[in-house]
């Protein structure tokens, strides 16, 4: 009986070792295998998408049928195809999303109403902190240009000329910047950009020149491919190629953390991702 009771103490131990392991975000990522979760607010309240087959003709896009997990409810989105989702800030009832067709809406599913904000919008796209302003990349490909729309006055501001192309645009935690990669001189860099003065400054490759760039190859700094920028704090975060890396934006140091991927901003605000044995990592509180 003694050793009974011991085992089930053991087990007991275990489960709750691996309950604390996990962050709402990746138990329910656990919870819908298949899926992949888009958008995510709290425990109750999710964006879950299943990959949609690749049409016949192709396309670059990667597109899911999106549900919307609201107290445990799944209810099937009004659109025939999304490639991105983010909550709102401030009125959590509001979705921005941007569809099959690379348009970029404001969905309410309270009052089910869907808004057409701009089009031509690339997938990766960011709600400014203070919910104020949405960061994108508008164009067509690969010529992407980075635009800011004010969501008071509906109007898009474009920031960057299209001489080449630019991506994964993550706002700072004080809405004042933005982060993104640009490839101004050829080869892919992390950049960042003051929204009211429209200056430009260079985070990575700054002692690379074009013709190194050729010569060298492997020296370029890593950049998010696929994935998105985090901004935390004085330090961006993101993948490439299952490996996670950190970037600290007063020494422009870059930092490799090893292979972890799946990072996110969990609910609390910690920066969390999955390592190669399937533990969870916190790389910034």
């Amino acid at each position: 009986m003694k050793k009974l009771l011991l085992f089930l103490l053991i087990l007991l131990v275990i489960s709750c070792s691996s309950k604390e392991k996990q962050t709402p975000f990746t138990a329910l990522s656990n919870e819908y295998p298949s899926q992949t979760v888009m958008a995510y607010l709290n425990d109750n309240t999710a964006v879950i998408g299943k990959l949609k087959e690749v049409p016949p003709d192709g396309t670059f896009n990667i597109e899911y049928k999106a549900f919307l997990l609201l107290n445990k409810k799944s209810i099937e989105m009004p659109f025939e195809g999304i490639q991105n989702a983010k909550f709102d800030v401030k009125n959590t009832n509001i979705i921005y999303i941007v569809d099959r067709n690379s348009d970029l809406y404001k969905w309410d599913y309270v009052k089910n109403t869907k808004e057409l904000l701009d089009e031509s919008v690339m997938d990766t796209f960011d709600l400014s902190p203070d919910g104020t302003k949405l960061a994108y990349m508008k164009g067509e490909m690969p010529d992407y240009d980075l635009y800011v729309i004010n969501l008071k006055t509906r109007v898009p501001e474009k920031l960057t000329e299209t001489t080449t192309s630019a991506w994964n645009p993550v706002f700072s935690p004080d809405s004042k910047e933005i982060a993104f990669v640009y490839s101004p001189d050829g080869y892919p860099s992390i950049w960042k950009l003051s929204v009211e003065t429209k200056n430009l400054t260079l985070l990575t490759n700054k002692d690379i020149t074009p013709q190194k760039a050729m010569e060298c190859g492997e020296c370029l700094d890593p950049f998010p491919q696929g994935k998105d920028l985090i901004w935390k704090g004085d330090n961006l975060l993101f993948e490439k190629n299952d490996e996670s890396f950190m970037l600290n934006l007063s020494s422009k140091s870059l930092k490799k953390l090893g292979k972890i991927k799946n990072l996110h901003k969990d609910i609390d605000g910690k920066i969390v991702g999955i390592d190669e044995d399937s533990n969870l990592q916190i790389l910034a509180q």
